[in-house]
């Protein structure tokens, strides 16, 4: 190996790291450093997210003032290394609660669980829904390491994403972006920085990632909750993105990415955990949402109403003291400003002087070429039928989602965010069906939490029963 090969194969590693894993873990070592429960093998999801967060802001501040040079990353790199190398070899900020013996043996033990307490039809399914979500993300993984190699084919990516990638890469700020936020072209910049071309193999091999992350997040608290609604929805999720183009650059998944960890982040709320744990997971959530904000426009959305789902999701394992709801409510907006404002403001400001465009009254009349409300409506029913590839599955499952309003936490779900959001999609941007991709998993785990409740029930039948029994 030439050396000029050696170095390249290090910035793309370091560049790789960057963009996946290290901005974020060291901000999650500071949220996690007064915690007694550091969720370890939720750790690379969480610092993922993080990481595309922080570096969307360091990339955008760098290239607003012409200072994003590969020597301004390696400064920076730099500075993360020796932090870590500091916070590990001193044991700073709690990180020896990152436990991974304990931990691997824990999940060890809820596993053999899974395998021995099979005394019903339903633990019997749990079990077998466990191992097929288990093979489903062994087959992302592999087609993860197909997708490595290839460039950006779709439209959106290779005229829209991709070139406002190019825009950063080429230290400015991306021109032409309507109300597209940048927080993936800004990321995918890094590695066209860092290994001084625009490789395009790089952010494309990161892709699958999109929804790796959230069917591994989703299988990990199947384990921990020992429930069969995260196995079973990791499918139907699969199934739902799988016309989404979510390896070939499009940003509809990675927004619909962040959703599910906010979702997963309050989850993990319990009301007997220690305040500091609470605090940590509201904290998350809180930034996750902003991170939607930035990924596509339909984050904004999940802005609007988070404080609300905040509030009813936690109230009964969350003392919400006035201290602590002016406390929260500052660090949301804080985040807002930081996070999600500066973007919308810059570019509302440039298309209000002239010097950009808006999309708005596009995508939600023009491209409709003069449908009535209701044909839009019909034609928005006509394309989410058809969100699992197959009408028939869909028809299959729509009394088990109709089963998750009985459930409290997914009736709120579905009356504050999966009908109000679809509503609004289905009238002004049902002209492809991506533009729903952030409800697509909470579609998909109403799914799952009807079908736990009719294999409940089932469970209850002595025939079936009786026949596990022998």
């Amino acid at each position: 190996m030439s050396i000029t090969t050696a170095i390249m194969f290090f910035l793309i590693l370091f560049s790789v790291l960057q963009i996946c894993f290290i901005p974020g873990f060291i901000l999650f070592i500071f949220l996690n450093r007064k915690s007694t429960d550091s969720n370890v093998l939720l750790v690379p999801a969480i610092s993922f997210a993080l990481s595309l967060i922080i570096n969307y802001i360091i990339v955008s501040f760098l290239s607003y003032f012409h200072i994003y040079t590969r020597f301004a990353l390696i400064i920076l790199l730099i500075a993360e290394f020796i932090f870590l190398a500091s916070v590990f070899v001193f044991h700073k900020l709690n990180i020896d609660k990152f436990n991974g013996r304990k931990t691997y043996n824990e999940i060890i033990h809820e596993i053999n669980l899974l395998f021995k307490l099979q005394k019903s039809a339903y633990d019997v399914i749990k079990f077998s829904l466990f191992i097929l979500s288990i093979l489903l993300l062994i087959y992302l993984s592999i087609l993860l390491i197909f997708n490595i190699g290839k460039i950006f084919n779709a439209w959106d990516a290779v005229f829209s994403w991709n070139r406002w990638a190019l825009d950063f890469y080429n230290n400015k700020i991306p021109t032409g972006t309507y109300h597209y936020p940048q927080l993936i072209p800004a990321n995918w910049s890094i590695s066209y920085v860092l290994c001084g071309y625009p490789l395009q193999f790089i952010p494309r091999g990161l892709m699958p990632l999109f929804l790796i992350f959230p069917v591994y997040s989703l299988i990990i608290l199947g384990i921990k909750q020992k429930s069969t609604v995260f196995f079973s929805s990791v499918f139907f999720l699969f199934l739902g993105f799988n016309r989404l183009n979510w390896t070939d650059g499009c940003v509809d998944v990675p927004v619909a990415f962040f959703s599910i960890l906010a979702y997963i982040s309050l989850i993990l709320i319990k009301k007997e955990d220690h305040e500091p744990d609470k605090k940590k997971y509201i904290l998350l959530s809180t930034i996750f949402v902003c991170g939607a904000a930035v990924t596509k426009q339909a984050g904004i959305f999940v802005v609007v109403i988070y404080p609300l789902l905040l509030y009813f999701l936690t109230k009964d394992k969350f003392e919400w003291t006035y201290q602590n709801i002016i406390k929260f409510s500052s660090f949301f907006l804080t985040m807002v400003i930081i996070i999600v404002l500066p973007f919308y403001s810059y570019v509302e400001i440039a298309i209000r002087s002239g010097s950009e465009t808006s999309e708005i009254h596009y995508v939600t009349n023009e491209i409709y070429h003069g449908a009535s409300y209701p044909e839009r409506l019909l034609n928005a029913c006509r394309l989410f039928s058809d969100v699992f590839s197959s009408r028939l599955i869909f028809v299959i499952c729509i009394y088990p989602f109709l089963l998750s309003f009985t459930d409290k936490t997914f009736r709120l779900w579905n009356f504050v965010f999966v009908i109000p959001y679809s509503i609004i999609w289905a009238i002004f941007f049902s002209y492809d069906l991506r533009n729903v991709a952030i409800v697509i998993p909470f579609f998909c785990l109403g799914i799952g939490v009807g079908l736990d409740i009719i294999l409940k029930r089932l469970q209850t039948l002595p025939l079936i029963n009786a026949s596990i029994e022998k």
